[in-house]
């Protein structure tokens, strides 16, 4: 079978020659769209480790700039786990759930172990101790979060934890 993108001229190595042009053209761009989605990647992975470090150190405030105005966030759940399970929409809404998460659980020693992302999507896996309530009753867990993110910011996030275990700790859903 001939080059499906003969060179203009005459002969087979003229046809042949055109093949190789456009075949290290095509190699090139590929090559560039590759290296365009890699920094991409990097940079949305960079992002979100920047969002975790704003929840490890307890501050609301950088925890609520890291969503965006219409930002969606849901604990996976059983709707028998009501409240705790239902979904929070917009930041009033959203930083009332934060200030309560915050003052409730220290994150200072939970640790990003994977990041997996795909284009304005990542799912994130962590572990390690958490502490919980004013006598801050430790916990050793692992969390999978789901991402959704645009312009650098949160709009959805959808967090996979052991419910039962927050279920018995803070009394909700019970």
């Amino acid at each position: 079978m001939g080059c499906p993108f003969p060179f203009p001229g005459s002969g087979a190595q003229s046809s042949s020659i055109g093949c190789i042009v456009r075949q290290a053209t095509c190699d090139v761009v590929k090559q560039g769209l590759e290296d365009d989605a890699m920094k991409e990647r990097d940079e949305t992975e960079k992002r979100i480790r920047e969002i975790y470090a704003a929840r490890r150190r307890g501050s609301v405030e950088e925890v609520m700039a890291t969503f965006a105005p219409q930002a969606r966030f849901r604990l996976a759940g059983n709707a028998a786990l009501a409240p705790m399970t239902m979904p929070v929409d917009g930041h009033t809404q959203l930083r009332s759930v934060m200030n309560q998460l915050v003052d409730a659980w220290d994150w200072s020693d939970f640790m990003i172990e994977k990041i997996v992302v795909d284009g304005n999507q990542a799912a994130v896996y962590s572990r390690g101790p958490m502490r919980y309530g004013a006598d801050r009753q430790e916990i050793e867990t692992e969390i999978l979060d789901l991402l959704t993110l645009e312009d650098g910011k949160i709009i959805e996030l959808v967090e996979f934890c052991d419910t039962h275990m927050v279920s018995r700790m803070t009394g909700l859903g019970a």
